[in-house]
């Protein structure tokens, strides 16, 4: 089943389904990619609901019904007449008429270049402002509020929010408001102290590690959820890194791929991706060092099939520095003549593809 699937088996009930919220504002700005999250509204009851579809669940959020889970994207039904956290996000869409539908007060807000900003400011509204700001084409105000004293949204909400983020395509002005108004610190402390760390301006002229780390996310050639959380999280050791020598960040990698994989955790992310982040974390330096290294020492690592992810993600990191690709391409060169001397290097579909993406 896919969220279309859905959508249909609501409408021939009878239940009238709209997309709601964030996915009804990704139809009206035309944001490509699948959704790895649906808001969807309808006449159904939670009884129908658990008619229609097997294995729904019932997270227990603010506004939300019921969810279900499909193979890529998590979809939620909400509750009728719940007010939404922010006038954008009262916006539908008929996908039967392909039509939208809104209070008139909106289309102002919709159409205006500056993300209205509400008071009192909560930690939900600045998430849900991050979003609005990643996603779609807003510049926040001038002057930012106050953020009140709030009790931190679910643990759900708060990955979900973080996808929803990360698969924006400008998921820096998102981070940095939340880190201009202090949300960042009262949510996700481990991503706040990165801005503490400081980089030698002769290797990081762009700043401390966390603007490093929003630069980063600037050289993505898409906003994939995976490629996106290893640039977010690539660095998140440094701030427990010790010098060792000359090296002042020594194993910051290793460190970070344990930090990395608590972070998640802790935000409820499938033990998969957990894995796969912590494994692009604990080798994103290894690139930069591929041309020196004999292929058959880490012949297991190249042949991952998140070896282009990696490479992808040494690319980034590299760009952001301000420093020239070639590190990168010497790197690439390295990983096609490995594949070379691998029998049938390409009978995986998934590094096919990925190799295709990502590897130049």
């Amino acid at each position: 089943m896919n969220p279309q699937d859905v959508l249909a088996s609501l409408h021939r009930a009878g239940h009238r389904p709209r997309l709601a919220g964030y996915s009804a504002l990704d139809r009206y700005f035309k944001v490509k990619g699948t959704p790895t999250h649906l808001w969807i509204q309808s006449t159904a009851e939670l009884v129908d609901l658990a008619r229609l579809f097997e294995g729904l669940e019932y997270p227990g959020l603010e506004g939300v019904e019921a969810a279900l889970s499909l193979e890529d994207t998590r979809i939620y039904f909400l509750t009728p007449h719940t007010p939404p956290p922010h006038p954008l996000l009262a916006l539908t869409h008929d996908p039967s008429r392909d039509a939208f539908q809104a209070p008139d007060a909106l289309y102002p807000l919709l159409r205006s270049p500056t993300l209205a900003l509400s008071t009192p400011f909560t930690l939900t509204d600045a998430l849900t402002c991050a979003v609005l700001l990643s996603r779609y084409p807003y510049t926040p105000p001038p002057t930012l509020p106050t953020l009140m004293p709030s009790p931190r949204p679910a643990i759900e909400t708060q990955a979900a929010t973080l996808s929803l983020i990360l698969t924006g395509q400008t998921p820096w002005h998102g981070l940095a408001l939340l880190s201009r108004t202090e949300a960042l610190p009262r949510l996700w402390p481990p991503l706040a102290r990165l801005r503490d760390v400081h980089h030698v301006k002769d290797y990081h002229p762009e700043g401390s590690v966390w603007e490093h780390t929003l630069e980063a996310l600037k050289h993505r050639k898409r906003p994939d959820l995976l490629l996106s959380l290893a640039i977010l999280l690539h660095d998140i050791g440094k701030p427990d890194a010790v010098p060792h020598g000359t090296n002042r960040f020594h194993l910051h990698a290793n460190i970070g791929a344990r930090i990395a994989r608590t972070f998640l955790r802790d935000l409820g992310f499938p033990s998969s991706l957990q894995d796969d982040v912590a494994f692009l974390v604990r080798y994103h330096m290894l690139p930069g060092a591929l041309p020196r290294i004999p292929p058959q020492s880490i012949a297991e690592i190249l042949s991952s099939p998140l070896f282009p992810v990696l490479l992808e993600l040494y690319r980034c990191d590299l760009s952001s520095t301000f420093r020239g690709p070639q590190p990168y391409y010497q790197a690439c060169r390295a990983y096609r003549s490995f594949l070379k001397a691998r029998r049938n290097p390409f009978r995986d579909p998934r590094l096919r593809r990925l190799i295709k993406l990502y590897v130049e």
